[in-house]
Parts: structure tokens; sequence; C-alpha cells
């Protein structure tokens, strides 16, 4: 029995589209902001000498490097599954889950500092404790959302199946993305906390080292905000629509799916990393301020005690000098 098979060249609207030169356009955008910020976390982490064993060194480098660089590849490799350059497995897996373990963990790293400033915490046993329930966040984030992110990838070699594509999809998809609509609430109304202690604090005759931290942190927060708004949009369209792209519009998928997801990746990636950096900056130089302020004072007292010391000399010197004069003559 013989087949024949007539191939002809028609127009695919999403093929077209992932290959057109605006879209092609915004994604490089993408891939050399992501590589911007990778350079620029380098040269903060090597030059700026900020301490290594520290929340603000870990977001730098594992959202700033690991996750802005696997973001790069797969802006300025893609869009995979219409580049006619991609496999099973590795085309899912940087789609579904590639810089998502790492990146979450630095979000939920950026939250807890960033409340543990809004709370002024200072005791040395309360910020151990809040070190611990930190690093126990990240211990469980990110192989729990790693091993979620590879079951859709692996699915035709595990066999693990839910029914359909799609729940799987769901399953590895929706934890992330649920976490992200809680973050983006408790930034937003911690954002607005901060907006009103700033104001309050204004009011006041000066304000606190922690409060001028919160003013240069808030603005990357309310971009970090802005970020995972567009991610939870665009990964929820991609999630609906693209297992059956073909019976909806182009823009569905490829505008509020791929291209949300990927700018608000680079605001997100921005926004962290400014965050955590900009409060390390602002603490050293308010403790530095406060050292200099202390040191000035210290003189100050100094030169007025020296002051003190000299007047009382002279004064002794003055006494001496009228004790000591001629004595009158005694009587025979």
């Amino acid at each position: 029995m013989k087949v024949y098979v007539e191939c002809t060249d028609d127009p695919h609207p999403f093929i077209e589209y992932a290959n057109g030169t605006g879209f092609k356009f915004f994604y490089i955008v993408y891939g050399l902001l992501h590589i911007a910020l990778l350079l620029a976390s380098a040269y903060v982490l090597v030059r700026k000498r900020t301490a290594i064993c520290s929340w603000i060194a870990y977001v730098i480098f594992v959202e700033g490097i690991v996750s802005s660089g696997l973001r790069a590849w797969r802006v300025l490799s893609g869009l995979y599954f219409y580049n006619a350059n991609t496999t099973l497995d590795f085309g899912n897996f940087i789609e579904q889950c590639a810089e998502a373990p790492f990146s979450t963990s630095t979000t939920w790293v950026t939250a807890m500092v960033w409340l543990k400033i809004i709370l002024g915490i200072r005791s040395k046993k309360v910020d151990c404790l809040y070190n611990i329930l930190i690093a126990f966040g990240v211990v469980v984030i990110i192989p729990f959302v790693m091993t979620m992110g590879l079951l859709y990838p692996t699915q035709p070699w595990t066999g693990i199946t839910m029914g359909t594509g799609k729940a799987l999809r769901d399953l590895v998809v929706l934890p992330t993305w649920y976490f992200n609509i809680v973050i983006v609430v408790f930034f937003t109304l911690s954002f607005a906390a901060v907006g009103f202690k700033i104001i309050s604090a204004s009011k006041a005759a000066g304000s606190g080292g922690a409060v001028q931290i919160l003013k240069k942190m808030s603005k990357f927060i309310l971009l970090q905000i802005v970020g995972i708004t567009f991610g939870i949009v665009g990964i929820w369209y991609l999630n609906e629509y693209a297992n059956a792209a073909d019976t909806f519009e182009v823009e569905y998928l490829m505008i509020y799916g791929n291209q949300f997801r990927e700018m608000g990746a680079v605001l997100q990636g921005i926004g962290q990393v400014a965050a955590l950096f900009s409060s390390s900056s602002s603490s050293s130089s308010s403790s530095s301020s406060s050292s200099s302020s202390s040191s000035s004072s210290s003189s100050s007292s100094s030169s007025s005690s020296s002051s003190s010391s000299s007047s009382s000399s002279s004064s002794s010197s003055s006494s001496s000098s009228f004790s000591t004069g001629p004595s009158a003559p005694q009587s025979p």
C-alpha cells in the first residue's frame, strides 16, 4: 500500500508571530536586561564586598545571577516550541520550571527581610530565630518547586499522569502561582503600612535609620509588585491556553502569556536585587553616619573637657600666685 502526502506551505499564525520582528525585539531586550542584571549582581558581590553569609548576598547571587542567567537563556534562544529547535524534555523544563525554584526562594527571602525591617527586630535572640525561619523556608521551597516542576517535562519517561496533561500541568504550575498571589497581597499591604509609617515619621522632628531604609526599599518593592503581577497574569494565560492555542486568539498566548511573563520576570529580578542591595547600603551609611556623629560628639566632649581643665588650671595658678605673695612683717 502506498500513501501519498502533499505538503503545502500554509501560514501558521503562532509561528509567524513568534518569529516576527516585534516579538523577537522584545525578547532580545529582556535578554539584555537579564544579562545586565547578572553582571551588576556579580560586580556588587565582588567589588562592593557584600557580606557573603547574609540573606542580601543570597538574593543578589541566586536571583541576580542564577535566575537571570536561566531567563536570559530562555528568551535569547526561544520562543521554545516555535523555534524549530526544541526537544520535549528540555523545552518543557526551560518553559515550566527552570528558574522557578530559585526565584521563588528569593521572593520568600525578600519578603521576610522586608518584614523584619518593618517590625524593627533588634534582639539577637529573635533575629537568630527569624534567620532559622527564613532558612527553613528556603530549604523547603527549592526542592519542592523543583520536584513539582520536573513532573511535566519528564512525564514521557516517568509515566506519571494525573488523568490529563492539563491536570499534570496544573500540579506543576499552580503551587507557585498561588504563592506569588499571596506574596503580592503581602507586599501590597505592607507597602501601604510602610507609606503610613514614613508619613508619620516625616511629621516628627526626624526619622530614624529604619525609616530611611524603608524609604529606599519601598520603590523597588513597588517594582517587584508590578513584576510579580505581570508574571501571575502571564503564567495563567500560558497554563490555560498553551495546550489549545489554535482555538484562541494569537494574543492570548503570545502577548498575555509569553510577553507578560518575561516582562514581569525582568521587573521582579531588578526589584528584588535592588531592594536588598539598597537595604544593605542604607544600613551601612546609617551606621557610618551614626558612628561619625558619635565620634563628633565624643570629640566635642573631649574638647569641652580639655577647655574646662585648662580653665581650672588657670584658676589654680592664679590662686597659687596670690597665696605665695610677700607676707607682712611680724611684730617683735
